[in-house]
């Protein structure tokens, strides 16, 4: 039943366009979340190393999860502000 569901949508005027916007965009977003993703983990260890007396910077697990969660909009400014 879902094959022909997926048959029926491919061969749809509007399913099947957007089938194929997404198929052709597919490649450059595997590409920018590779990117991403070793960027987060530079700036990791950038981030590990200058800022260790933070608690979310000391280890390299904490430093990745706050750049990339930061990355998302999820940023807490007072994490900076305890230490001064």
């Amino acid at each position: 039943m879902w094959f022909r569901l997926g048959y029926l949508l491919l061969y749809n005027t509007m399913f099947g366009t957007l089938w194929g916007i997404v198929n052709r965009l597919l490649p450059e977003f595997i590409s920018y979340v590779c990117f991403y993703v070793v960027e987060v983990i530079f700036f990791s260890v950038i981030a590990e190393l200058a800022f260790r007396r933070l608690e979310v910077y000391n280890t390299f697990d904490k430093a990745f999860y706050t750049l990339f969660y930061s990355g998302f909009g999820f940023f807490n400014y007072d994490d900076f502000e305890k230490e001064t």
